[in-house]
């Protein structure tokens, strides 16, 4: 029969084996670099792009980026944190996507940053300088023949954060370009948050445009990505050039333009 002393004695081992415990575990979290930090919104930070430009991958596939100057961890952005005119920038933007009530607490460092630009695209047009076929002269717009690739996280915003994307079943209905650069990609794009748009461009709405891709982490090819394209034949010639124009949300005109020849085959391969 154990004693009283024996009981309280046994009492405080395990009471300092708990304590001992939860230091310890305390110390790995932190010693590992995670952190936890509080979000009332999906989107933490929207930034401001200075500029479009394409990537050229091959004869027929390209991607969008809007950029800002420098592209560091300092560029000017909107975020939850922001005071006076930014906050209302970021609260109202915040409001535009229906993106309040989130309120969830994010492990860092994150899979992917939930980070997007402040204007959202009504349109967007592709035309090249090489005559593609009767029915695609140079000059022309090429939306029909031009497939789109992009995620989102919109409709899982709009649904109240409860709808979420099933990858698995995606792919067996996903275009050679949506599996090219986001199954076989970077397997972070592949958030149960993240929808995909995989269609053609003339097939797409400002539905389709909305929230597209997030900023990437600095380092990466990925930065200011917000979408593939893909011609669904090629032209004659063997070099050409491709412009893409976008009108975003604010009728705002935005054009790139770039020649084949100087293609980024590698990152195709990654």
């Amino acid at each position: 029969m154990t004693s009283k002393c024996a009981k309280e004695e046994i009492t405080m081992k395990g009471k300092g084996a708990f304590c001992f415990t939860m230091v310890f575990c305390t110390f790995i979290f932190f010693a590992c670099g995670v952190q936890r930090s509080y979000y009332t919104s999906f989107v933490w930070a929207y930034y401001e792009p200075d500029s479009l430009t394409l990537t050229i991958f091959d004869e027929t596939a390209f991607a969008i980026k809007f950029i800002e100057e420098g592209w560091d961890d300092y560029c000017y952005r909107f975020e939850q944190d922001s005071k006076g005119a930014d906050k209302e920038k970021f609260d109202s933007l915040c409001m535009r996507h229906d993106d309040f009530g989130y309120n969830t607490y994010i492990s860092w460092p994150p899979p992917m940053p939930n980070n997007f630009l402040t204007i959202d695209l009504k349109s967007i047009t592709v035309t090249s300088d090489a005559d593609f076929d009767e029915a695609h002269p140079a000059g022309t717009p090429l939306n029909d023949i031009t497939h789109f690739a992009a995620i989102s996280p919109a409709k899982y915003i709009r649904s109240g954060y409860r709808k979420k994307c099933h990858w698995h079943r995606v792919i067996k209905n996903s275009s050679s370009l949506m599996k090219r650069y986001v199954f076989e990609g970077d397997t972070k794009l592949r958030l149960p948050e993240h929808f995909p748009i995989d269609k053609r461009l003339s097939e797409c709405t400002e539905e389709d445009f909305e929230l597209l891709m997030g900023r990437t982490n600095k380092g990466t090819y990925q930065v200011g990505l917000i979408g593939w394209l893909q011609f669904t034949q090629k032209p004659k010639a063997e070099h050409y050039t491709v412009t893409v124009e976008i009108v975003d949300s604010q009728d705002k005109v935005w054009r790139a333009s770039e020649n084949t020849a100087n293609s980024h085959s590698w990152w195709s391969k990654k």
